[in-house]
């Protein structure tokens, strides 16, 4: 009797491969041969879940999109605004090991969006949602009176999410200098700098 594979299990054993292969190597070194190797896979084997190179790592970047969302969704929605917002910037940033894994996904697949429109085009996706998120948790902290009324919320959450990014690329290249801790208090300042009356 064949063997029942259970194939959304065996995508993820892929994907979870590529981002180890990332981490390890560089996303120039990533092939579909290498791939299926860090996946204890052949190549035809690989082929059923994964066209390519550009296959594999959309999804890599697809899963560490969904593990920061994740981190976002599962915050208490009943939280005070000023510490929601806080821990939802802090989402995305590489604060550990594991997270500085994901974030060079995130860099690499930076990378193949200025070569691919479709690239760029889930990107773009992405930075929105991310944007609107971020602008959602600010309305609300107006409404409650815990941000500054004078806060444009769209032009803030576009320089609060760029501010992450850039901080994000440092930390991946000098994480001694901008280790977790230092990004704990960047981000902090920046949320404190939101407030409405004296800063908690």
């Amino acid at each position: 009797m064949p063997r029942v594979v259970d194939h959304r299990a065996r995508r993820a054993e892929i994907v979870n491969a590529v981002i180890e292969l990332i981490a390890t190597e560089g996303a120039e070194a990533l092939t579909v041969r290498k791939a299926a190797a860090a996946a204890g896979l052949s190549t035809g084997a690989l082929a059923h879940y994964f066209a390519d190179k550009d296959a594999l790592l959309a999804a890599a970047f697809a899963e560490v999109v969904a593990r920061s969302g994740f981190r976002i969704r599962t915050l208490p929605g009943d939280a005070d605004p000023a510490d929601l917002l806080y821990q939802a910037l802090l989402a995305p940033l590489p604060l550990n090991d594991a997270r500085r894994t994901e974030s060079r996904v995130w860099l690499a697949f930076l990378d193949r969006a200025l070569v691919r429109e479709d690239a760029t085009e889930l990107l773009r996706e992405v930075y929105a949602e991310w944007r609107r998120q971020v602008s959602g948790i600010i309305v609300r902290g107006q409404r409650e009176g815990r941000f500054r009324a004078d806060i444009d919320p769209e032009a803030t959450a576009h320089t609060l999410t760029a501010l992450v990014d850039g901080l994000t690329v440092h930390a991946v290249f000098d994480p001694a200098r901008l280790d977790a801790d230092v990004l704990r208090r960047l981000i902090d300042a920046q949320v404190r700098s939101l407030l409405a009356g004296p800063a908690r």
